[in-house]
Order: structure tokens, then C-alpha cells, then sequence
């Protein structure tokens, strides 16, 4: 299995074209020293989330030098939060999805392999870049990260096709709301109108008692 693993990493880094440099801009000493510091600031359980509100904020040519800013501030602060962080920038930046997972996987490689899985999961059209990018920064971990992001694959499928079917079988419900959705129609007529001469009530309530003289007796039926 372990060489199997190898020839699809093998195979997949030859492929030049999952590797593109971009057009990211390098940041400023200034804005990296204010990344950092706003990292500093946050408790380590809202860094997931300050990290993509830093993503959110960033110009598009500057979201992969604040994502590397973000990363390596991470690295120094909580390395244990990295993977949630990987996550939520993916999650806002799929397109730098592989440059995200190498990063961070090369400040934390003991991580390599959770790392490249949650990167997949957010960015699943990028799971081969994101594999080859971090055996490449971590290639003793190759077997495992292959492994990971294959399953990664597998949930992202699985759970694409839950929505789908949610999403069908929502289009596909008819519902009527309280005060809408059809008219109610009300007439003075018996539920059985052909136990009635005309089909409808007689004008006077029947009070001949000899009609009822048999108990549970009805002249109307």
C-alpha cells in the first residue's frame, strides 16, 4: 500500500501545472508586524475566526502573504490551532488552497497530514495541488497525507450529495403556510346531501316524534 502511495505522489508531482506561482503580493514589515500582533491579541479558540476576518479584509492580491503572515504568527503562538486556521482561510480562499496547507504544514510538520485533510476538506476540487504541495514540504509524511486527503475526498463527496439530496427534497415539498396557500369554502349544506329532498336541509326542524319512534331512528337517511 505504502508504494502505491508513493507512485500517485510521484505521479502527481510532475504535473506543473498544480504548482503556480500566482500574483500574490508581498506584504509590508508593517502590515505583517500588525497580522502578527492581532493574532497575539486573540484567545487561542477565536483564532479560526479572527484569521478569516483578516482574510476577508485583505485585497485579493494580498490574501496569500496575509494568509502566510497569519500562519506563521499561528506557528508561534498556538500550533495547535493551525489546522482550524488552515480550514477557515480555505474555506474564504480555496484558490490558494495548496500555497495554504504547504505553509503551514513546513512551520508545523507534525501536522502535515491533518493539515492537507482539512485543507481538502474545504477545498476539495484542490485535493491533488494540496497533496502534492505538502509531500513536498513534508515528504516522510507522503504515505499518510495521501491517505488523508483520499478520505477527505471521500467526505467531501459524500457530504456534497447530502445537500444535493436535502436541497431536492426541499424543491420538491409543497408547503402551505398559516394564512395563505388556498381559499376554505363554507355552504349550509348536509355532509350527505342525498339523504335530503333537494339536497339540502328542510326548512323547519322535523318535530313528529312518531318519525323517531324506532330508537336511533333517522327520517333523513
Amino acid at each position: 500500500m505504502k508504494r502505491d502511495y508513493r507512485t500517485i505522489v510521484a505521479s502527481l508531482v510532475t504535473s506543473a501545472s498544480l504548482l503556480t506561482a500566482g500574483s500574490a503580493m508581498a506584504l509590508t514589515e508593517a502590515q505583517i508586524s500588525a497580522v502578527k500582533k492581532t493574532v497575539s491579541a486573540v484567545p487561542a479558540v477565536e483564532l479560526a475566526a479572527k484569521s478569516a476576518e483578516l482574510i476577508a479584509q485583505a485585497s485579493k492580491s494580498e490574501k496569500e502573504g496575509t494568509a502566510t503572515a497569519i500562519l506563521k504568527a499561528v506557528a508561534e503562538r498556538s500550533p495547535a490551532s493551525i489546522g482550524s486556521v488552515v480550514s477557515s482561510i480555505v474555506t474564504l480562499t480555496p484558490s490558494i488552497a495548496a500555497k495554504v496547507a504547504s505553509t503551514a504544514a513546513q512551520l508545523v510538520p507534525d501536522q502535515a497530514a491533518t493539515i492537507a485533510s482539512l485543507a481538502a476538506l474545504a477545498a476539495p476540487a484542490s485535493a491533488d495541488e494540496i497533496t502534492v504541495s505538502v509531500t513536498q514540504v513534508v515528504p516522510k509524511s507522503a504515505d499518510q497525507i495521501v491517505q488523508a486527503v483520499r478520505t477527505a475526498k471521500t467526505q467531501a463527496s459524500v457530504a456534497k450529495a447530502a445537500e444535493r439530496t436535502r436541497a431536492s427534497g426541499a424543491s420538491a415539498a409543497r408547503v402551505y403556510p398559516l394564512g395563505g396557500g388556498g381559499t376554505v369554502t363554507t355552504a349550509k349544506l348536509p355532509i350527505n346531501p342525498r339523504a335530503y329532498s333537494g339536497g339540502s336541509f328542510p326548512a323547519q326542524v322535523p318535530n313528529d316524534k312518531s318519525n323517531y319512534a324506532t330508537a336511533g331512528g333517522d327520517p333523513g337517511r
